[in-house]
């Protein structure tokens, strides 16, 4: 979601909100890892389980909002603010159970992941 939002902010001129002053990590995935990891699951036949999937690393915000720049050609106005409440620092996925159960492995880097995503907002909300 803060893909799409700081997408379109960016490309309107508008300010994108940094949390904890932008010292944060997140796990950034990509749909197409996730939807192969969902069908995956599909195909097996479990009983109730719960397997988290997602990206292997985290990423800082920093470098995230960087890329986006990178592949929109334009600045972000950074508006850094104070930490939330209830946020954390640094997010990651445990895949130790997708893996095991799925054969599953992350293939798309946030590199790869952000610029399809530019390349599709841009083309699919005709935008340059």
């Amino acid at each position: 979601m803060a893909l799409f939002d700081f997408t379109k902010n960016i490309l309107a001129g508008k300010p994108i909100n940094l949390h904890n002053m932008g010292k944060m990590k997140r796990n950034f995935s990509y749909i197409d890892d996730i939807i192969d990891g969902s069908v995956t699951a599909l195909d097996k036949i479990f009983n109730c389980e719960i397997i988290n999937l997602g990206a292997d690393r985290s990423e800082e915000l920093e470098k995230f909002v960087t890329l986006i720049e990178d592949n929109l050609g334009k600045k972000a106005m950074r508006n850094y603010v104070t930490m939330q409440k209830g946020e954390i620092l640094e997010s990651i996925a445990d895949l130790t159970k997708a893996k095991k159960m799925l054969g599953f492995e992350p293939k798309t880097h946030i590199e790869e992941g952000v610029k399809k995503f530019v390349e599709w907002y841009q083309g699919y909300y005709k935008q340059n």
